[in-house]
């Protein structure tokens, strides 16, 4: 008997755009002013849009300059930055900044804005990228809160949501177990310093500190998008950071992980930010490293087959079967079966000699970028 199911369901994912050209600014600009833009349609529920681009900034020999660039859905802010850049800014060499970003059926524009207050050598916007897919086991939160009072010298929960922790459920390689989660945040305070922290830093003095809390445990960011900027004349008044590859425990039930922003105000006066989330997780976004994102339990002697393929990147992805042993890091012998590869991967197995159920984490994956498209068990 053969069972099998599309993960990520393909008649449901949609090219957008893909528009390798250069957009230039040169010259300042009236506030923010739309640089870029692409009208889509979405037509599924659980339709995702996955968003990229490529930015590199210089600034004039004459003066420093308040520049920023935006990101935006309609009036939904996805990602962005503003800050005071010195002149003579060479800048750090092309970024690129990616997001994700669920959206209820409906038509959509995405924006790219630009804003230079002064004088400009450039900014270049390039590479835009545009899609929209759909993974099973997916949950999602898109929120905002405006206003938020940060008081003098103290710690602020700014935002506060979360989304569905999916139960586990039968699949044909066995049950699903754990889930990938990925959170996009920016903070914007006019006129003041705003800085990302990871759990090892210490808070600034004369800056509002932002730290990331995911079912209660402060977690690092990914990328923090103020390293990507470099020497400043003042600020970041607004700025972005992405958290991904948080795995979490599954359960029999559903229940929630919970998302938490908070801000240490290291001025010596209150002060008010802006937060923007997008949050989304799925069991079948594939993990940084090697990971049991699901439990294998099928008959003995039937064959199972995995495909992944990229996403948002096309990383070296792996599968293994095996288990860690008494003196694992000794012999360095627990697999019994691997393979990798890098664009569309397929592998199989038949489980004619080894367990195919009943030892926890024999199954496990990775390749972050990359997802798992269909899973097959040809059942004995």
């Amino acid at each position: 008997m053969l069972l099998r199911e599309y993960v990520r369901e393909l008649d449901k994912e949609r090219f957008i755009v893909n528009d390798t050209a250069s957009y230039r600014t040169s010259a300042a600009t009236s506030g923010w002013v739309t640089k870029w833009s692409k009208s889509f349609t979405v037509t599924d529920s659980d339709q995702v849009l996955l968003w990229s681009f490529q930015w590199v900034l210089y600034t004039s020999s004459a003066n420093a300059s308040k520049n920023g660039i935006r990101v935006r859905v309609d009036n939904t802010i996805l990602w962005e930055f503003l800050a005071t850049f010195p002149n003579d800014y060479a800048g750090r060499g092309t970024q690129t900044e990616m997001g994700i970003v669920r959206l209820s059926p409906g038509s959509y524009t995405f924006y790219i804005d630009v804003r230079v207050d002064t004088a400009i050598y450039y900014i270049d916007i390039m590479n835009v990228r545009l899609g929209l897919f759909k993974l099973h086991d997916c949950s999602y939160q898109t929120t905002s809160v405006s206003g938020v009072s940060c008081g003098a010298g103290a710690t602020t929960t700014v935002l506060s949501t979360s989304i569905t922790k999916k139960a586990k459920r039968k699949i044909p390689l066995g049950f699903t177990k754990k889930t990938y989660t990925f959170e996009c945040v920016t903070v914007e305070s006019d006129g003041n310093v705003v800085v990302f922290k990871n759990p090892t830093e210490s808070n600034d003095a004369n800056a509002l500190n932002v730290r990331l809390y995911v079912n209660g445990v402060e977690v690092g960011w990914t990328r923090k998008v103020r390293d990507a900027l470099g020497s400043l004349s003042a600020g970041p008044e607004y700025i972005c950071g992405r958290r991904n590859g948080d795995i979490v425990e599954l359960a029999d039930s559903e229940g929630s992980i919970s998302i938490e922003v908070k801000v240490y105000n290291g001025y010596t006066v209150a002060k008010t930010v802006n937060v923007y989330l997008q949050a989304y997780s799925s069991v079948w976004l594939m993990p940084s490293s090697l990971t049991d994102m699901v439990e294998l339990d099928v008959p003995f002697q039937s064959t199972i087959y995995i495909v992944s393929e990229p996403l948002w990147a096309d990383p070296t992805k792996q599968f293994i079967l095996g288990y860690a042993k008494a003196w694992s890091t000794v012999f360095n012998q627990d697999n019994y079966y691997s393979a990798s590869g890098t664009g569309i991967l397929t592998v199989s197995y038949t489980f004619d000699l080894y367990p195919s159920r009943g030892v926890p984490g024999f199954l496990k994956w990775s390749g972050e970028g990359a997802s798992i498209t269909f899973i097959v068990a040809d059942v004995r």
